[in-house]
């Protein structure tokens, strides 16, 4: 993973010590708020649910506001050479004559949330191995918590399309309208078992009904070309 703990380490301070706010360009999802650290991009890979053979490279923007990591702007770059059978269900769920809106929601929705699950997880493993462990012990008034909060629009369209230099697939999410949506992992260690504990909130900034929203055009992307674009998906919910 491209995201060296010594940068962590200069993330996370500079979040405890600001001196002063930082007024962050106003934007629909995450929304604009004081104290946060400038907006940095990073690179990971990631396994979606129920596709064990295939991986992801994916690209996100990450940025601490008052201690809580906010991440946002999550794209697909590449899709690996083991994820024929996601592939053909991407497609096949969403270039069809006779589309199913609940399939489709349901596949993204588990797509996100796996994915979002995944780079939570990468982000603690790192603040711990920054250590020291007894930093994130849960129930002890002297430690405190990690929490990583994901942004994307309440309601969701997918822009679709191959990198014409490698042939991947590549996957960009587009907010439907100005709808927000919010799905924190908070971790702490349980000090018995050391093992990760995980408290899930999903909650909606800014909702709006999917159908009444107006699909936004897809950013074109030098060296991509489209294959189609998803309609707009309710995807903030908890299941």
């Amino acid at each position: 993973m491209q995201f060296q703990i010594k940068h962590f380490r200069h993330l996370f301070l500079l979040a405890g010590l600001l001196l002063s706010t930082l007024f962050v360009q106003a934007q629909n999802c995450p929304p604009s708020q004081f104290g946060c650290t400038d907006e940095q991009i990073f690179n990971t890979t990631v396994v979606p649910q129920g596709y064990p053979t295939c991986t992801l490279n994916v690209s996100y923007k990450l940025r601490i506001c008052q201690g809580e990591f906010q991440i946002y702007g999550l794209s697909v770059t590449q899709v690996g050479v083991g994820c024929t059978q996601f592939i053909t269900d991407l497609f096949s769920l969403f270039l069809t004559n006779e589309p199913d809106p609940i399939a489709q929601g349901r596949f993204i929705r588990t797509f996100f949330r796996s994915v979002y699950t995944q780079i939570g997880d990468q982000l603690f493993a790192i603040a711990v191995a920054g250590g020291p462990v007894d930093l994130y012990l849960c129930d002890n008034p002297n430690t405190q918590t990690f929490t990583a909060s994901f942004y994307n629009g309440s309601c969701t369209s997918i822009c679709v399309g191959r990198n014409n230099l490698s042939g991947s697939i590549v996957i960009t999410p587009v907010s439907c309208g100005t709808t927000c949506c919010k799905y924190s992992r908070t971790y702490c260690i349980d000090p018995i078992t050391n093992q990760p504990v995980v408290k899930e909130l999903t909650e909606e900034v800014n909702g709006g009904n999917c159908f009444s929203q107006t699909r936004p055009e897809c950013i074109p992307q030098k060296g991509v070309t489209p294959f189609f674009q998803g309609p707009c998906l309710p995807v903030c919910s908890s299941n």
